[in-house]
């Protein structure tokens, strides 16, 4: 398309007018000179020539030419040093003079026995030399400091280098990334700052927990150039909220910021921390340390010419204290949660920067003992700013593990990976009476202001030991009755679930026992037997270590599964508890049962926490499904619905019907109920319980079978005890088998009901009756006993007594009360049965007796379980 050049002319004419008029007015609203530029924040551009300022010259009304666009200075390259010479400074009283002018104040027990101080000088990259150089002076060598070797120093040293001019800044790099103004003054021509010494050598330190040897410190002393540069990047902030002074490399989003009283500062670079959030965080730590003041923890108070420096990280990072760089490094969201006040691993760091104020942190951590320390002090140091922490520790180090073993089984003094559960073995070991507890809450503090290892002492550690008892109380839920009263019982410590580990046996569609379990092989090997699953456990404990152990049923509202129990073989002493009872102590010297563990029919959870006393126990234990097998007997209660009745025909022979329920338990205790590789139960005779006339009677006359299931709700049990029809006549003076069974059923099962439930069934029995007549009147007599009574029973209680003696069943003594096992439940019992008696006296009047008992009725029931009974008619 072609333009018609014509036709536009006006057009331009008039546009060409419309120019002159916006510059000639835009010539008088800009002012001779633009005002200096103001500080730039930590959003601001990279550093160079180019952001040096300038008057803006005139623009001519008539030649208006077109500004072409700044050009954007090229990124700064990664940052990076190149060592130079090392000056040696010896430990002294004074100060020690280094390169151009750098004296160090290193008093006695500043550093390490026989070592001192070094200045390490460094040439930084040209491309940073010239970014600097556009707006100040470089007025000293690039250096670091470090102590001599494998040591760092105790608290601060004094760093003093010459100042002329009086606006020099002290900047530091730090880790090689951010370029920081400390803050010191110039005064009389110097220029002073308290910093910290990392260790020179780090070979063979092995970082523990928290602590790290990452980063570095790099000084440099700066003079600015004129008053622009006066007010350059590095300026020192005004008072109140301002943004603390950064130099920056490449990366973007980097922010530098400073608590209101400068105590704090606050960095990042790429991790998305604003302005806003990063004012908030630096002002929550300063709080943090004010309120660790205010405990009278002396070395939280900082000096704002050394403030505490804290570097913001990914969130994939650990938190950290670097007792090389003196500085702090954070996540970014446990730096966010300090702002909600759950900010533990926030308080947990500061806790070391408090403690480096005192201690040779590398020296620490060369032993042992002392590196255990060090992390368990700042756990309590924790604890003290928020006694919700024990809790809180317990929450998250409770399961803390090496391999299979769980950190709770080693013994304090030495120190694993998150081995921080042992603040609360130390938090208990606190209290205010010097012969029980190692420390108070005020000697604890004493020791860390002064730096002290108060663990050092034998009679200390000896006192941890004695209260090995209570620690163990403590993690089964109960309060300790020593040493620390005041320990709160909540979190993993109430339900005993999140601390040492657990079992767990449910249901599913698929079995009625499953278990789940933390342990793992080889301290936890699944295994089997006959009827389930087991478990077997073997589990190594050093002195002074514990281990506790959850057992419950049910999981994620699922049915509960068996029932089922933990055999412990004699070893390690533990204590012990039942639900919510008591805890009870085991002295390991003999197998320990404890039973059944069940949501509903026994206990919802038995805890256990096995103790290393001398060091080198072990707790071995199996766990499986109970096992019921034995000689059952049941004792009716209280009727709760349907009749039983009785019709005699004879007044003097009076039955009552309930008292015949018993002869079901006569008819149980012939033999045993005995487990079935079904997890059921099965009743058989034991021939060699009875007599040899009772045994050949009993099989001609009574039969019982019975037969039982365990379930994951309750033990169902179906018996019945069958008496045939069998019409016997006998004289007086004659003995015979019949005679001798009758005795049995007689003396044994209706005296012993009508002497143990007296009160409630006062009649003994027709049986008994007919039988006194027969030995005493020296008559004749015709006896006909027949009929069934038979049981189906639901039992939802279990309970373990542990009894596994003989119980020995004489005519009026039923031991009841010392079986292995109690049942309780209800039991529909259904009765046909009768009883018919003849007298035949002297003097030819006989006299007959009838009694039919019939109905069904519904009883509160319970059952003993003996391992074995014999019967005795003493």
């Amino acid at each position: 398309m072609r333009l018609n050049i014509k036709r536009l002319l006006p057009s331009f004419i008039l546009l060409g007018l419309l120019l002159t008029v916006v510059v000639g007015c835009r010539q008088s609203l800009v002012p001779a000179e633009k005002p200096a530029k103001e500080p730039a924040s930590s959003q601001g551009s990279n550093v160079s020539a180019a952001d040096a300022t300038a008057p803006t010259a005139d623009i001519p009304a008539a030649a208006p030419t077109e500004i072409p666009p700044t050009p954007t200075p090229e990124p700064l390259p990664p940052l990076s040093f190149q060592n130079g010479p090392v000056t040696d400074i010896a430990a002294a009283a004074g100060p020690a003079q280094g390169p151009a002018g750098i004296t160090l104040a290193l008093p006695e027990g500043m550093v390490a026995e026989g070592t001192g101080a070094l200045v390490t000088e460094h040439e930084i990259d040209p491309a940073w030399r010239a970014a600097i150089e556009a707006e100040y002076q470089i007025a000293s060598p690039f250096f670091s400091l470090a102590a001599q070797g494998q040591s760092d120093s105790q608290g601060r040293v004094t760093l003093r280098l010459p100042a002329d001019n009086p606006e020099s800044i002290l900047a530091v790099f730090i880790d090689n990334q951010f370029l920081i103004n400390t803050g010191a003054e110039v005064e009389a021509g110097f220029l002073e700052a308290p910093v910290r010494l990392g260790p020179t050598a780090i070979d063979g330190v092995e970082p523990i927990g928290s602590l790290s040897t990452e980063g570095s410190r790099v000084y440099v002393l700066l003079a600015p150039k004129g008053a622009a540069a006066a007010q350059g990047r590095l300026a020192k902030p005004a008072p109140g909220r301002a943004a603390c002074s950064v130099l920056k490399s490449a990366e973007n989003g980097v922010i530098c910021r400073q608590s209101t009283d400068h105590t704090v500062l606050v960095v990042s670079a790429g991790v998305g921390l604003t302005e806003a959030a990063a004012d908030s965080i630096a002002d929550a730590i300063e709080a943090s340390m004010k309120h660790y003041q205010q405990i009278g923890f002396t070395a939280a108070a900082i000096d704002w010419r050394a403030p505490m420096e804290v570097v913001i990280k990914t969130v994939s990072d650990d938190p950290m204290y670097s007792f090389v760089s003196g500085n702090v490094y954070l996540p970014l969201d446990a730096a966010q949660s300090a702002l909600s006040g759950e900010g533990y691993d926030t308080l947990h760091e500061l806790a070391h920067w408090i403690q480096d104020e005192e201690v040779n942190m590398t020296v620490a951590m060369l032993s042992g003992s002392r590196r255990w320390w060090i992390e368990a002090s700042a756990e309590n140091m924790v604890m003290s700013f928020d006694p919700d922490y024990i809790t809180v520790n317990a929450e998250t180090y409770g399961i803390s593990s090496s391999g299979s073993e769980l950190l709770l089984q080693k013994a304090p003094y030495q120190w694993y990976h998150d081995f921080y559960i042992q603040g609360t073995l130390v938090r208990l070991n606190m209290c205010d009476d010097p012969i029980i507890c190692p420390l108070s809450e005020a000697s604890f503090i004493s020791a860390v202001n002064e730096g002290s290892y108060p663990y050092a002492d034998s009679s200390a550690q000896e006192k941890l030991s004695a209260n090995l008892d209570a620690y163990a109380k403590y993690l089964l839920g109960a309060a300790p009755d020593r040493a620390n009263l005041t320990m709160p019982l909540a979190g993993p410590v109430a339900s005993g679930i999140g601390i040492g580990d657990y079992i767990r046996a449910y249901a599913t569609n698929n079995s009625q026992f499953e278990l789940e379990k933390t342990g793992t092989p080889p301290q936890t090997e699944p295994s089997s037997d006959d009827h389930s699953q087991t478990l077997k456990m073997s589990v190594p404990l050093e002195k002074d270590g514990v281990y506790p152990l959850t057992l419950t049923s049910g999981r994620d509202g699922r049915v509960p599964g068996m029932p089922y129990a933990i055999q412990i073989q004699p070893g390690a002493p533990l204590w012990y508890r039942l639900g919510d009872g008591a805890p009870q102590f085991h002295d390991g010297a003999k197998e320990l049962w404890l039973q059944p563990v069940h949501a509903a029919m026994g206990h919802p959870s038995i805890r256990i926490v096995a103790m290393g006393k001398a060091g080198g126990e072990l707790f071995q234990a199996e766990i499986h499904q109970i096992d019921l097998s034995g000689a059952w007997v049941f004792y009716p209660k209280e009727r709760v619905g349907g009749d039983i009745s009785c019709v005699s025909d004879s007044e003097g022979s009076q039955l009552n019907s309930e008292q015949l329920l018993m002869f079901l338990s006569f008819g149980s205790l012939m033999g045993d109920f005995k487990q079935e590789a079904s997890g059921g139960y099965s009743w058989s005779l034991t021939p060699e319980r009875l007599s040899e006339d009772v045994a050949a009677v009993a099989g001609t006359l009574i039969t019982f079978e019975g037969a039982a299931l365990q379930t994951a709700e309750d033990l169902k049990l179906q018996a019945q005890f069958e008496w045939q029809n069998l019409d016997t006549r006998a004289p007086a003076p004659a003995r015979t088998g019949w005679l001798s069974m009758l005795g049995v059923v007689a003396m044994v099962l209706p005296g012993t009901v009508g002497w143990r439930y007296r009160r409630k069934f006062p009649a003994a029995g027709i049986s008994g009756l007919l039988l006194s007549v027969i030995l005493l009147a020296g008559c004749s007599a015709a006896l006909s006993i027949y009929g069934t009574i038979g049981a189906d029973m639901t039992f939802t209680s279990l309970e373990y007594v542990g009894n596994e003696a003989t119980a020995t069943i004489v005519s009026e003594n039923l031991p009841e009360d010392q079986p292995m096992w109690k049942l309780s439940g209800t039991a529909d019992y259904t009765v046909d049965f009768t009883t018919e008696a003849t007298v035949f006296t002297i003097d030819g009047q006989d006299e007959k007796s009838e009694t039919h008992c019939t109905g069904t009725a519904t009883y509160k029931v319970d059952a003993r379980v003996y391992k074995d009974v014999a019967m005795s008619l003493e």
